[in-house]
C-alpha cells in the first residue's frame, strides 16, 4: 500500500482525499498498480485539529519523521492550496524530501470523477505544467525611488518598457511550457508608467484565464489613469495591490475613495516604514543554502523570454552598471533554448545559481528614498 499525505486540511484537501481514496484508487486497481491510501493531512496555518475527516492532521515535522521512516511515501499538493503556501516545496526539499515524492493535482472542476477520467488527476511536480506564482515587469523604472529597492528601479535612469509585440511572442512561448499559473503579478518599477498597460492585462487574461491577476503599484498615478484602464481591469478581473509607502499617507484616503467610485477591487499593504537589505558584496559559500532560506526563491520572474526563480538575474545589471561591479547576472532559463523540456525548467527553478551567493540574511532599515546621486550604501547591507 502506497501511503500519502495531503497538504492542507480545509474542504479542498478533504475533497482531494475523497477523489484519491475513491475513483483514483479504483483507477490504480484497474491498471494493476500499487494501491494508494491517504494517511494524513499536512497542516499549514489553517487549523490546529489533530483529526480531520477521520485521519490525523500532522505538522511538517511529524510528516518528515513519518517520511524518513517510510510510513508515508509521498505528499500531494492540491493546486488551489499550493498557490498560497508555495514555500512548502522548498521547505520539504531543504528537509530531505525527494522531489520525485512530491505530486500536484490538477485544478478541481465541476462534474463527476471516475476511474476512467481521473487518470491525469495528479502528476509529479516536475511533470506538472503549473506554477503557483509568476511576476513580470511592464516598466523597469519608477516614479518613487526607494533606497534598497530589490528591483533596483531607482537605478534605471531612462524609460525601460518591454516591446509589446516581442513580449507577446515570448509570453506565448512560456504558455507552451507552463499552461496554468496560480497568481500572476504585473509590476515594475512602476507599471502605471506604461501607456500600453491594458494590452498586458488583455494578453495575461487571455493566456491564463484561470489565474488570479494582480497589478502592483505605489498608487501615485491611479487617479490619472484613463477610463479605458479601469474598464480593462473590470473586463480582465484584475485586483490592484497597493504598496503603501510614507509619501502616500496624505493622499491614500482620497485614492481609496476614488477607487471605490470606479468599482474596482484593491488591496493595500500596511504602511511600509522599513525595508530589508540582504545583498552583500562578499560571496557566501553555500548557494543552495542561501536559495533554500530565501523567501524570494518562489518569486518566479519572466523577463525578455527568460524565466528565473527571482528577479535578480534580470535586474542586477542596473546595480553593476551604476557602481561598476561584476555581480553575477546568471540564473535565467532561456525559454527558446533548443531541446528545453518542462522537467528541466521545473528542476532548474529549484536549483541555486551563482547570484544566490551574494544574498545573505536580511537586515532591516528604515524606508527612505535614495541619495542623489545614489551611494552603494543604499543597496548593500554591509
Amino acid at each position: 500500500m502506497f501511503h500519502i499525505a495531503i497538504l492542507g486540511t480545509n474542504e479542498i484537501s478533504q475533497f482531494i482525499k475523497k477523489v484519491i481514496d475513491g475513483p483514483y484508487k479504483k483507477m490504480m486497481e484497474k491498471h494493476g498498480l500499487e494501491p494508494i491510501r491517504t494517511a494524513a493531512f499536512l497542516r499549514t496555518f489553517d487549523v490546529a485539529d489533530d483529526m480531520v475527516d477521520g485521519i490525523p492532521a500532522i505538522s511538517i515535522k511529524q510528516f518528515l519523521s513519518f517520511y524518513k521512516m517510510g510510513i508515508i511515501q509521498a505528499v500531494i499538493f492540491p493546486r488551489e492550496i499550493y498557490r498560497h503556501v508555495n514555500w512548502f516545496l522548498t521547505d520539504m526539499l531543504k528537509a530531505g524530501v525527494d522531489l520525485e515524492d512530491i505530486y500536484i493535482t490538477d485544478r478541481l472542476h465541476d462534474g463527476d470523477y471516475n476511474a476512467d477520467n481521473v487518470v491525469s488527476f495528479m502528476k509529479p511536480y516536475t511533470s506538472s505544467p503549473y506554477l503557483p506564482y509568476l511576476e513580470f515587469h511592464v516598466a523597469d523604472h519608477c516614479n518613487l525611488n526607494c533606497a534598497a529597492c530589490e528591483h533596483y528601479s531607482g537605478l534605471v535612469h531612462e524609460e525601460k518598457f518591454p516591446v509589446y509585440s516581442q513580449f507577446e511572442k515570448e509570453f506565448l512561448k512560456l504558455k507552451s511550457f507552463i499552461s496554468d499559473i496560480g497568481v500572476i503579478r504585473i509590476l515594475g518599477g512602476e507599471p502605471l508608467l506604461n501607456k500600453e498597460i491594458t494590452k498586458y492585462f488583455d494578453l495575461t487574461r487571455r493566456t491564463y484565464p484561470d489565474a488570479s491577476i494582480n497589478l502592483v503599484t505605489n498608487a501615485l498615478l491611479l487617479r490619472n489613469m484613463p477610463d479605458e484602464f479601469y474598464k480593462s481591469m473590470h473586463v480582465n478581473n484584475i485586483v490592484i495591490n497597493i504598496s503603501y509607502y510614507p509619501p502616500m499617507e496624505a493622499q491614500m484616503e482620497k485614492i481609496e475613495s476614488f477607487l471605490a467610485s470606479k468599482g474596482v477591487r484593491w488591496e493595500k499593504t500596511p504602511l511600509i516604514e522599513t525595508f530589508t537589505v540582504k545583498q552583500t558584496l562578499v560571496k557566501q559559500s553555500d548557494a543552495q543554502k542561501q536559495y533554500f532560506n530565501c523567501l524570494q526563491a518562489h518569486c518566479h520572474n519572466f523577463y525578455e523570454g527568460k524565466l528565473a526563480a527571482c528577479f535578480l538575474p534580470f535586474m542586477t545589471k542596473y546595480f553593476n552598471k551604476e557602481f561598476n561591479k561584476q555581480l553575477p547576472e546568471d540564473g535565467a532559463i532561456d525559454l527558446f533554448e533548443e531541446g528545453l523540456t518542462l522537467e528541466q525548467i521545473k528542476i532548474r527553478l529549484l536549483t541555486a545559481f551563482e547570484r544566490c551567493c551574494y544574498c545573505t540574511s536580511p537586515k532591516e532599515i528604515s524606508w527612505q528614498q535614495i541619495h542623489n546621486p545614489s551611494v552603494i550604501e543604499d543597496w548593500v547591507r554591509d
